[in-house]
């Protein structure tokens, strides 16, 4: 699923960059209004639900409709995903402002930065995720490396401001994305009800929209009012406040599993 968005990254650039080129933004227009109809066609044509052969019905699960926001720490990681989603929105709202404001780039730059970074993606994005299920590393220390990445990346922009500089920050961004999108669900998953997975999941979704709204925002006013530079470091505050926000449920998270195993263990000798 992400293989597939990762190479609409690459080709769409690629798509829009010709069409404004080459007739106008109305043609890319048109492009996306018929790309939209068709992959609704192909979704009503080659999606199918499933038909249960028995319905089962849970009469306790309207007591529970706002179970996920009793559970604590997944809150903690709601937060964690809200700075997340903060960071990397800016690549498409603040960094094309960035070339032609500070570095002085053509538009047509944008294009090779999107192309660069789906490229990233879509060939080392499997693997990376592969890796990581396979050494059993845990989905919060990785989205714990990732938020460090996607801050490494931000100081670059600052210290090195520089066409390179671009690339670089944007193969550490890039790596911070493999690590924490993928996982971020997976946490939600693992404390969700049985039955309730999907409402568990649409909460969670709801901080990406936040995530974006927030980053667009905040991120030029901060342009507006102190530059390119103190955002970036402000970013870089931020993903340092996700790391820690990470480092404590990590911990949270192993104490509950304590508790619950030691709880276990009394019940026997009672």
């Amino acid at each position: 699923m992400r293989t597939a968005s990762n190479f609409g990254f690459i080709i769409s650039p690629i798509i829009a960059g010709i069409s404004i080129a080459t007739v106008g933004y109305y043609l890319l227009f048109y492009i996306d209004g018929i790309s939209s109809i068709v992959a609704v066609v192909f979704f009503i044509t080659f999606v199918k639900e499933k038909k249960l052969l028995h319905q089962l019905t849970f009469s306790n699960l309207n007591e529970e409709k706002f179970v996920f926001l009793k559970d604590k720490l997944l809150l903690i990681h709601c937060l964690i995903t809200i700075i997340t989603g903060i960071i990397f929105f800016q690549i498409f709202s603040v960094l094309p402002l960035y070339y032609s404001d500070v570095l002085k780039l053509s538009t047509t730059f944008n294009t090779y930065t999107l192309v660069f970074y789906g490229l990233v993606l879509f060939f080392l994005e499997v693997a990376v995720v592969s890796y990581i299920k396979k050494k059993e590393i845990k989905t919060l220390n990785a989205i714990l490396y990732g938020l460090l990445s996607m801050c490494l990346g931000y100081f670059i922009l600052v210290a090195l401001q520089q066409t390179i500089g671009v690339f670089l920050a944007l193969s550490f961004i890039s790596f911070g994305v493999m690590l924490t999108f993928p996982f971020a669900a997976d946490f939600v998953l693992e404390r969700s009800y049985k039955k309730m997975e999907a409402k568990f999941l649409s909460y969670f979704q709801m901080c990406y929209g936040i995530a974006q709204f927030l980053s667009a925002k905040l991120s030029l006013f901060i342009i507006h009012r102190l530059g390119y530079n103190i955002n970036f470091i402000l970013n870089i505050f931020l993903g340092i406040t996700g790391v820690l926000l990470s480092y404590i449920l990590i911990n949270l998270v192993t104490k509950e599993i304590k508790d619950k195993k030691a709880a276990i263990l009394n019940s026997f000798f009672k």
